[in-house]
């Protein structure tokens, strides 16, 4: 054993034991300095000590001593007066949207400073997460750190709570810096209690997709999307107070009184003499009847010439239809694994007599081709599941994968029709991926689960294809 191992072992009080496990022991210790500090020894060869040794930032607990000796690892932590957050939720059960996101903002500046050194954290959760008494907010209980680097089969170690570890930390893939996205989003989760319903689910929803590739990808994301989740009622209210006093001057300006004008003076009228016209001299007309028959012809072409012609009548043709193909690929879902993040949708799934799956794939997704030879007004897209049903109320839709708003028959609870409605002139040749809506489809056992797809709009033939779906373990 080294000299700095045995300091750490030797030199330190032990005045409590806070946590035993197979991956090690948590101790509560006094310095000679008469300070308390927490001590880890951690059953990890591979933990990077030099990597987290003199880490210090205002959201994190302090690294004062780590070393490696045979196949441990010690580390010294600067010890921090507070409550956890699991402790908050035991005497509150849950916090407001507001203080959730104070939260979140401070774990997320923590994050950053850990992965801009190439380390995940792997073990995020309330338990974790410290409030000290002047409001500061500190990411505590280091020990299940990892270099971002994948380092052979260290790993695809199983580290991390169950229910805030990401998928990808069972060994399904290699664990990366959005393992720390997941757990954060699981995290706020708990933290905001059952039923809660507002701005920061849709942040919730990017932080826990199951595949990672449809996760938000960086901590500097989750921290941009918390900030406008923040601003979203002042930016709303500001919005709406700013179109009331729009309409409020227009209102004013047109009925506001004309203001009063004097009247005008009328001009003295002077006196002139009689004006008196000349007399014209008579012209005879002809009595002659052959004179009379002379000037009928003239009258006649005179007034042909000054007659209007009218333009021709042009009757409308009837503007063709367009005529919409529709080409469908990949028409899988996947059975989600059994593990406990799964576990609340798993049972949800069960008493429905189905299963829960999902349509994200890490090679392709399923996804349905509309092309048209021009663009499409007021378009509408309905895709009617038999076999399956959705939950939630977004879809995925276009290209690059932007979220849409669709409308479902059931908002509050399984559907099995997902339809979107636009207004205005859209681009006709579009593709529309089926992505997990909000959160999971549910398979309910049928032999042949279908959907079918109506695309109408104003400008189009209505289309109406039925496809079959594939059902496969993940």
């Amino acid at each position: 054993m080294s000299h700095a191992a045995a300091f750490i072992l030797q030199k330190y009080i032990v005045l409590k034991t806070l946590k035993k496990s197979d991956l090690g022991t948590t101790e509560l210790v006094l310095g000679r300095d008469q300070k308390v500090y927490v001590r880890k020894c951690l059953h990890n060869a591979a933990y990077p000590v030099e990597a987290v040794r003199g880490l210090k930032h205002k959201n994190l607990s302090h690294i004062i001593h780590a070393v490696a000796a045979e196949d441990k690892a010690y580390l010294i932590e600067e010890y921090f007066e507070g409550e956890t957050l699991d402790t908050v939720l035991g005497k509150k059960g849950c916090l407001d949207e507001k203080s959730v996101i104070a939260v979140a903002e401070q774990i997320c500046d923590a994050l950053l400073y850990l992965h801009q050194h190439n380390l995940v954290h792997r073990d995020v959760k309330p338990a974790n997460i410290l409030r000290q008494s002047n409001g500061q907010i500190r990411l505590i209980d280091l020990g299940s750190v990892r270099l971002g680097i994948a380092h052979g089969a260290g790993d695809t170690v199983a580290l991390g709570t169950q229910g805030y570890a990401a998928p990808e930390q069972y060994g399904l893939e290699t664990t990366d810096f959005r393992a720390d996205v997941y757990a954060l989003g699981v995290t706020m989760k708990e933290l905001l209690g059952a039923g809660y319903e507002g701005c920061l689910n849709d942040v919730i929803d990017g932080c826990t997709r199951f595949m990672r590739g449809y996760r938000y990808d960086s901590i500097a994301k989750v921290k941009r999307a918390l900030f406008f989740a923040k601003y979203y009622n002042s930016l709303r209210m500001a919005g709406i107070g700013l179109l009331v006093t729009v309409l409020g001057i227009g209102a004013y300006c047109y009925l506001r009184p004309a203001p009063e004008r004097p009247l005008p003076v009328p001009k003295p009228v002077e006196e002139t003499a009689p004006v008196v016209e000349p007399k014209k001299q008579e012209t005879k007309k002809p009595t002659d009847a052959r004179d009379k028959s002379k000037a009928e012809p003239a009258d006649k072409v005179q007034t042909e010439q000054t007659k209007p012609v009218a333009p021709p009548e042009v009757t409308p043709q009837p503007q063709a239809k367009l005529q919409l193909e529709v080409k469908a690929a990949n028409l899988s879902f996947y059975k989600l694994p059994e593990h406990p993040s799964n576990r609340m949708l798993i049972d949800e799934a069960k008493a429905k007599g189905a299963w829960p799956v999902s349509s994200n794939s890490s090679t392709a997704l399923p996804y349905w081709e509309i092309i048209s030879k021009g663009d499409l007004i007021n378009p509408t897209f309905t895709f009617q599941f038999h076999g399956i049903a959705v939950k939630g109320r977004n879809m995925q839709y276009g290209d690059s994968i932007s979220q849409k708003s669709w409308s479902v028959d059931n908002p509050g609870g399984w559907s099995t029709t997902v339809r979107l409605v636009e207004k205005g002139t859209v681009s006709g040749s579009r593709k529309l991926y089926l992505v997990n809506v909000q959160k999971w489809f549910c398979f309910t056992g049928a032999a042949n689960p279908t959907v079918t797809l109506t695309v109408q709009a104003d400008n189009a033939e209505t289309t109406i294809k039925e496809y079959t779906i594939t059902i496969s373990d993940f």
